[in-house]
């Protein structure tokens, strides 16, 4: 699947729409995903229940792909109809409970989309509607006939007659979605200058995305570019793709922070066991006041929360020292509870001499690093 991400938690099945430039609007391409995607879990009988979500903060499902269906014949467009509304319908139809959880915009296809699913809980940023009525359009992919189920035929008629989008608390009045939840619930623990941060990303129109293997040349640059400017070592970019193909795209995953399509920060992340490590991270010294790195490591975060694992997993600083940016970068999403210190590495030596001789080298090459930063 291109542009649906599958993950598999126990006896849970978590399918996310990746198309998050476009708010994961609804192509041909993510129609046919969607197809694939119930063959996989009719196949498998381990999974017990299907949640469906979006990528990003912004949209759940924006819609319909308009780009595409600009440019449909008579013919195409009736067969782009009939395909959604034949995948809409084996969702429909699962012999498992599913669960759509709308993170941003439903609008026509991505309302159908939800609707589509026996339950709907959503994020109070949440927003409804078949809008495409206000351009001539009816809802094509099960809309007239599903949302009078739930809500009522006239209440369904209204929302559909006036093109008009509501909120989440409206759609949970009407009896549209389930439950409402407050975004900031996935992030209770933050401290108030990375909600801040998160939320200055979001309004700036900072977006993320996930991508495997295909994307590590682009993880890499802006890795490189983070350790030039922070004068570290790094790692070759074999050595994470090997990392990579030992995990697999289900367990191990890069995260993108883009802006206007261009990269501006990145991360490797992996679920093992019962928790979700951040790797590698790194952060371009492009249009860093978008707060690129806080819309990423939020995503993975919900990715984490998405999962069930029991932690997530920070990883190390140099100093616990407020003067340090990556301390204050790290202890603002763990504000409530705190940093945890450990004992630290030991090393085994092998050999006294090139043991001595690293210790006395180490600090040294650092200084050089350092004037030829200057």
């Amino acid at each position: 699947m291109t542009h649906v991400l599958l993950e598999k938690k126990e006896h849970i099945a978590v399918a996310t729409i990746n198309r998050p430039k476009a708010l994961n609007a609804l192509n041909s391409e993510v129609l046919s995903d969607l197809n694939e995607l119930v063959d996989i879990v009719t196949a498998d009988q381990d999974i017990y229940a299907l949640v469906i979500t979006g990528s990003g903060e912004k949209a759940f499902v924006a819609g319909a792909d308009i780009g595409e269906m600009s440019t449909l014949t008579k013919e195409g467009g009736e067969a782009f109809g009939k395909h959604g509304n034949d995948v809409f319908r084996r969702i429909e139809t699962l012999p498992i409970p599913t669960i759509a959880a709308v993170n941003g915009f439903a609008l026509g296809g991505g309302c159908e989309l939800s609707m589509s699913c026996d339950i709907r809980i959503c994020a109070d940023t949440a927003v409804f509607g078949q809008p495409e009525t206000g351009l001539g359009i009816t809802p094509g992919f099960g809309g007239t006939q599903r949302l009078a189920r739930l809500v009522s035929p006239g209440m369904a008629k209204q929302l559909i007659y006036t093109a008009k989008n509501i909120k989440a608390d409206e759609a949970y009045r009407i009896g549209l979605v389930n439950a409402v939840y407050p975004l900031e619930e996935l992030m209770p623990a933050f401290g108030e200058k990375t909600r801040y941060n998160i939320r200055l990303s979001a309004r700036k129109g900072v977006t993320t995305r996930w991508a495997g293997a295909e994307e590590l040349e682009t993880f890499f640059r802006i890795y490189l570019e983070t350790c030039e400017r922070d004068g570290i070592g790094h790692r070759p970019l074999d050595y994470f793709q090997r990392m990579l193909e030992a995990y697999g795209p289900e367990r191990c995953r890069v995260c993108l922070a883009e802006y206007e399509g261009e990269p501006l920060a990145a991360a490797i992340a992996l679920h093992y066991g019962r928790k979700v490590f951040y790797i590698y991270g790194a952060s371009s010294n492009e249009n860093r006041n978008l707060m690129p790195a806080y819309a990423m490591q939020a995503e993975m975060i919900r990715w984490a929360c998405s999962l069930g694992v029991d932690f997530y997993d920070f990883g190390g600083v140099y100093s616990l020292s407020k003067e340090n940016g990556l301390y204050r970068f790290k202890e603002g999403f763990c504000h409530s509870v705190g940093v945890t210190e450990l004992a630290g590495e030991f090393d085994q030596v092998l050999s006294p001499f090139w043991y001595w001789a690293f210790l006395r080298g180490k600090p040294l090459l650092q200084k050089l690093r350092a004037r030829r930063k200057k």
